[in-house]
């Protein structure tokens, strides 16, 4: 299981090499022949854009509702197309996002036209129909910089704060995984029958999604460090968990691996000061759905299919009454507002993993 020579499959910004893994969840439909070509933008630029508060002053422009003249016309100064605070600007990209595929349809516009060789083409193009994914690249494309700090939502902190007694907690839970249908709907909505303090976040996060790991910034490589981080979050309620210490973690134990991506050595060692375990499991519905049972969030790696291109990391939170699988997409959220049945996952699961927090 903890075999380095096996390799997360994951989405990279080419700014660098030749990159054979994908994370960014791309649609099945794009051509496999749209997988080749070299990037050729440096990996970051100075005077990038922070939106902090506490870096470079010269850097903190954004957010300011003012437009660069040179690149806004708009008459009434609302941000228009070319402006970076258009469509809500860097702090839309979240789970709270209610970005549409027809509202980035000018950002998409936009980024092909602009964007042309700062990446792999297919990162550009199987971008396509993810309204965020999209919105990342723009805001991407006019320098964008994630803040040295932040803090979690109160949203997210309603989620994964009640994991901080565990011990307490647990009973209740369990109980309550045990027998699912009895949850009722919404309380099977909030919890997921299982698992219920992990919460969803996105790796193209405005707080660290501009973040640099490995080959490009962790909107685009950071899938795995991503799902480490909310299993983390879920199990302990410690807020140091965090996509940015994580993706730093990987790169200090060596786990990203250039030119292919995060080691799968992550998945059994993302938490080396808490005692979670990690058990990989039979990737078939009775396994999964007992473990979830038992307030175990499960991570699994997808290949080809309807949720990637090439290889992408999530995790399953729980199951809904009907036995429907709760899931959290890091890089979609039309894939996170809904469950899924088992048939529309077996398919596409190349592997799976277990977790708990040993009491």
């Amino acid at each position: 299981m903890q075999n380095k020579n096996k390799k997360i499959r994951c989405i990279r910004c080419a700014t660098l090499t030749l990159i054979l893994g994908i994370s960014l969840g791309l649609p099945a439909y794009a051509a496999d022949d749209v997988l080749v070509g070299v990037g050729t933008a440096p990996a970051a630029e100075p005077g990038a854009r922070n939106i902090s508060g506490t870096g470079d002053e010269s850097n903190s422009a954004a957010l300011t509702g003012v437009a660069d003249e040179t690149e806004n016309s708009a008459v009434s100064g609302a941000p228009a197309l070319g402006d970076a605070d258009y469509n809500g600007g860097l702090k839309m990209l979240g789970s709270h996002s209610t970005l549409t595929v027809d509202g980035t349809l000018e950002e998409y516009e936009w980024v092909k036209s602009n964007m042309a060789g700062r990446f792999m083409p297919y990162v550009i193009a199987h971008a396509e129909g993810n309204p965020n994914v999209i919105h990342f690249l723009y805001e991407y494309g006019h320098d964008a910089k994630s803040p040295d700090s932040f803090e979690y939502t109160a949203e997210e902190k309603k989620v994964f704060s009640q994991a901080d007694s565990p011990a307490e907690a647990g009973g209740e839970a369990a109980q309550a995984a045990d027998n699912p249908a009895e949850t009722g709907g919404e309380a099977a909505a909030q919890t997921g029958g299982s698992a219920s303090n992990v919460p969803l976040l996105m790796q193209w996060d405005w707080r660290w999604g501009y973040f640099w790991y490995g080959g490009g910034p962790a909107g685009l490589t950071g899938c795995a460090p991503t799902c480490m981080t909310m299993i983390g979050l879920g199990l302990t309620g410690d807020e140091s968990y965090t996509v940015p210490a994580m993706c730093q973690y990987a790169i200090d134990k060596g786990y990203w691996v250039d030119g292919q991506g995060t080691s799968w050595s992550l998945v059994t060692d993302a938490f080396p000061n808490d005692p979670i375990s990690c058990q990989n499991i039979s990737v078939d519905e009775g396994s999964i759905a007992s473990a979830l049972n038992q307030d175990m969030p499960v991570l699994i790696n997808v290949g080809v299919g309807k949720f990637s291109a090439v290889g992408h990391f999530m995790v399953l939170t729980g199951l809904d009454p009907d036995g429907r699988f709760f899931l959290n997409d890091p890089n979609n959220l039309e894939n996170s507002s809904k469950s899924w049945a088992w048939e529309d996952l077996a398919t596409e699961i190349q592997a799976a993993w277990a977790y708990r927090l040993q009491r």
